[in-house]
C-alpha cells in the first residue's frame, strides 16, 4: 500500500533533499538532543532512549512515520518496527561519532 509523506513522516533514503524534509529535520533535531546521554547511557539506556525517539515522531499530530521509496514501483511505504529500531540506532550511532 502506497502512502503519501506529511510533514512529521521521517524519510529513509539517499539524496541532499531529504535533510530538508520538515519530519526529517525533527528527527535530527531530536537526535541531536538525547546524543549526549545515549553515548554515556548502558545499552538498556540507550535502548530506551531510542524507543523514546520512535515514540516523539509517532505522538505527532498527524502522527509521524518512517518512509523509504520502493525503487521499483517509487512508492513510499511504512519501515517495519525491526527497521525503524535499526535506523535510530544507527542515526544515533552516526550522531554520537559526529556524522549526523
Amino acid at each position: 500500500m502506497s502512502v503519501e509523506p506529511t510533514a512529521h513522516d521521517v524519510l529513509s533514503g539517499l539524496g541532499a533533499w531529504l535533510n530538508q524534509h520538515p519530519g526529517n529535520a525533527h528527527f535530527r533535531k531530536i537526535i541531536e538532543e538525547q546524543k549526549s546521554i545515549y553515548v554515556a547511557g548502558t545499552k538498556k539506556q540507550k535502548m530506551n532512549i531510542s524507543k523514546a525517539i520512535v515514540e516523539a515522531i509517532y505522538s505527532k499530530e498527524p502522527p509521524g512515520r518512517f518512509l523509504k521509496k520502493c525503487p521499483e514501483t517509487g512508492q513510499w511505504k511504512e519501515l517495519s518496527t525491526k527497521e525503524v529500531a535499526e535506523k535510530v540506532t544507527q542515526s544515533m550511532s552516526c550522531a554520537a561519532r559526529g556524522n549526523l
